[in-house]
């Protein structure tokens, strides 16, 4: 019968009925996108982060919930069957050796549920009280700034006459965000130098454990920006995969996306561009902005960057630990490396090292990252002293009230700043 799905950019996918609950990437706009669990006909695909995987829990749960688990279960088989991830970005942390010294394949199924590790890989757990802790914070600024291409020609001019170009990191894979892509957006009327605010902005849509490109079609989370008169940037993050059942595609963009420093080299990148290149922005008013993911990625630019002037969060994952620890089986130093790597990408453990404002947007009847998640965050902001602005939606689930009502306040909020 198949599953008739529908993408945000406007592409109508017809999948095979085994595809239900599963995440898949769409061919045209490369968008994750969550299949229902079930024949639900014309159903449109949500994005942002994937749902957290419950003990328990029926496949048939809420829009943009489903798949999870099996992307988790993806991400643990490339781990533990492939050392070349654990020797290539850990070796330095005294990770040993499988004892076989092979590459272990996946076994192909739907299911996507490794066997224990010990069982059936030998990967030595002997070793696992003694494999020294990852450092507790991200350090993007250990990473060179890559050169860039020109600000050339624009490659799109909206209505409005506001203008967008192409620009892309010149460094090649030689250094962490050394091939990155970004997309430019400036206002019809460019004042003074100096006088405008500029907003960063990373894409959505992944596992917090990858990253993902940014496509020229995609406007919903710049554009208003820049009809208020903003300039934006929106940048891609190291680690994206096209095929993520392919276990040694997933396992680069893992290692990739932990290299550099779970985003926030391009982050920073980013940031040095505008400060570089686009002589119209104030610098000491430039925000960073995501939604779901890569407000998780906001939040850690935002305790790792001083020179920004603020960040705004929509429906940001703000626990990635608790979120992916019990969906990740615990097999010993597989599973430790990668909630220390957490620990390090989560703004609920970084929340006193924030030194901006910040502001948290998040819907009631939220079904992929839940209301009490970002309540819990604005208290420990609170707590930690920083300035906190939370704002919510009363309905519209995950995505929808962040282009609603979330980046109208989001704009309103940077104006006051």
């Amino acid at each position: 019968m198949g599953i008739r799905l529908n993408c945000r950019c406007g592409r109508s996918l017809h999948l095979r009925d085994d595809l239900a609950g599963l995440a898949i990437r769409c061919p045209q706009c490369r968008k994750i996108l969550q299949v229902p669990d079930g024949w639900l006909q014309g159903t449109e695909a949500d994005e942002g982060v994937a749902a957290p995987a419950t003990q328990g829990r029926s496949r048939r749960a809420a829009s943009g919930t489903a798949g999870f688990a099996s992307s988790l279960g993806r991400i643990f088989v490339a781990l533990v069957t492939s050392l070349v991830f654990l020797l290539g970005y850990f070796y330095v942390a005294g990770v040993v050796r499988n004892r076989s010294g092979g590459v272990s394949e996946t076994s192909g199924t739907d299911s996507y549920r490794p066997p224990p590790v010990e069982s059936k890989y030998g990967f030595n757990n002997e070793t696992a009280g003694s494999v020294p802790a990852v450092p507790t914070g991200l350090q993007p600024g250990k990473i060179p700034v890559p050169r860039f291409s020109e600000l050339g020609r624009p490659v799109m001019r909206f209505p409005g006459g506001q203008l967008m170009y192409s620009v892309q990191a010149q460094s090649g894979g030689s250094i962490p965000g050394g091939d990155m892509q970004m997309f430019v957006y400036l206002p019809a009327e460019l004042p003074g130098p100096a006088t405008l605010p500029c907003v960063l902005v990373a894409p959505a849509g992944t596992i917090l454990l990858t990253g993902n490109g940014v496509t020229d079609d995609y406007h919903k989370e710049a554009l208003p920006y820049v009809e208020a008169g903003c300039v934006v940037v929106r940048y891609s993050l190291d680690g994206s995969v096209d095929d993520m059942d392919n276990p040694a595609q997933l396992e680069a963009g893992i290692q990739a996306f932990m290299k550099a420093e779970g985003g926030t080299v391009n982050g920073r990148n980013a940031l040095e561009y505008v400060l570089q290149n686009l002589p119209h922005v104030n610098p000491r008013k430039i925000f960073v902005a995501g939604h779901s993911s890569a407000g998780t990625v906001a939040l850690c630019m935002a305790a790792v960057e001083p020179r920004l002037a603020g960040c705004i969060a929509y429906a940001a994952c703000a626990d990635p630990e608790a979120r992916l620890r019990d969906g990740l089986v615990n097999n010993g130093p597989a599973y430790a490396l990668l909630m220390q790597f957490l620990a390090a990408t989560s703004p609920m453990k970084h929340a006193s090292e924030i030194k901006c404002p910040v502001m948290v947007f998040h819907a009631l009847d939220d079904s992929n990252v839940a209301y009490s998640e970002a309540q819990n965050y604005v208290a420990t902001l609170k707590s930690a002293g920083v300035e906190t602005h939370f704002v919510t939606a009363a309905s519209g689930d995950h995505y929808q009230p962040m282009i609603d009502e979330g980046i109208p306040a989001g704009i309103r909020w940077l104006q006051q700043q």
